[in-house]
């Protein structure tokens, strides 16, 4: 069960917690186990979430759950998911043992889309670990995965005509890279964030207040491999109405690879 305000996208999320403690929280059909995270890495999804999802990540505070063309990001009050986590330890129903109890927590979506995007392509992975975790939710083998791999890089080409999309881990961090072939106009790229309490620009970075959580998007770099050099190129945010785009003030060569780096 799911409650959303029309503007603000504040989720109420439904933890149940069953006899052992172990708690689950269900979002927009999303299931996800707390407390057992895979850890820094893309989870593949091999049926165990919404066949539009393509890869799943633990994030600080919450997940993220990788589409073509978006990134959702969940984020959840974790004070009180550890209340509910201590609580677990004492309470049990003597009358029916295997019984669960639900437990309202907020919660907060917060949606970044690739506007006007391919949002058709398919990822490749790399990466892989070489470990991997199956996926048993409810009685229904149709919502079960097994053998989901991590990785730890996502390439999507031609996320737009002629620029690609490279999704890496760097420490607890996600970062991306958008990757614009010559003659290639980057001002394609728009993003737009949706569910945030505010965005801003601050000295450079993109700050995104998710209420619960805050997600900052560091100063973009961007450079180009020019006779066997890298050069870089002086880029910063432009921001308008939550759409994100790029700006080059100082200019860059268009006949050249283009590679603008965020984190």
């Amino acid at each position: 069960r799911v409650y959303s305000s029309n503007l603000s996208l504040v989720v109420f999320i439904l933890l149940r917690m069953n006899k052992r403690g172990v708690l689950f929280l269900t979002l927009c059909g999303y299931v996800f186990q707390l407390y057992a995270g895979p850890g820094t890495g893309f989870i593949e999804n091999k049926n165990q979430w919404p066949c539009e999802v393509d890869f799943l990540a633990d994030i600080q505070g919450g997940q993220m759950a990788i589409i073509a063309g978006q990134f959702n990001y969940f984020f959840l009050y974790y004070g009180k998911v550890q209340q509910l986590h201590e609580a677990s330890h004492n309470e049990f129903n003597e009358a029916d043992p295997s019984a669960e109890v639900d437990h309202p927590i907020t919660g907060r979506k917060v949606s970044v889309s690739f506007i006007n995007s391919n949002s058709f392509v398919k990822p490749k992975a790399f990466g892989r670990s070489n470990i991997y975790y199956n996926y048993f939710f409810g009685s229904d083998p149709v919502k079960w995965g097994s053998k989901a791999f991590q990785y730890q890089e996502i390439v999507y080409q031609n996320i737009y005509d002629g620029i690609d999309l490279r999704i890496t881990t760097e420490g607890n961090n996600i970062k991306y890279d958008l990757i614009v072939d010559p003659a290639v106009d980057p001002a394609a790229i728009q993003l737009r964030y949706e569910g945030a309490k505010q965005i801003y620009v601050s000295n450079g970075d993109l700050i995104v207040d998710a209420a619960l959580a805050e997600m900052i998007e560091k100063k973009p770099i961007a450079y180009q491999i020019i006779d066997g050099k890298k050069k870089w190129v002086s880029v910063a945010y432009l921001l308008a109405d939550e759409i994100v785009s790029f700006s080059f003030p100082e200019g860059y060569d268009p006949c050249v690879e283009l590679v603008i780096d965020p984190l």
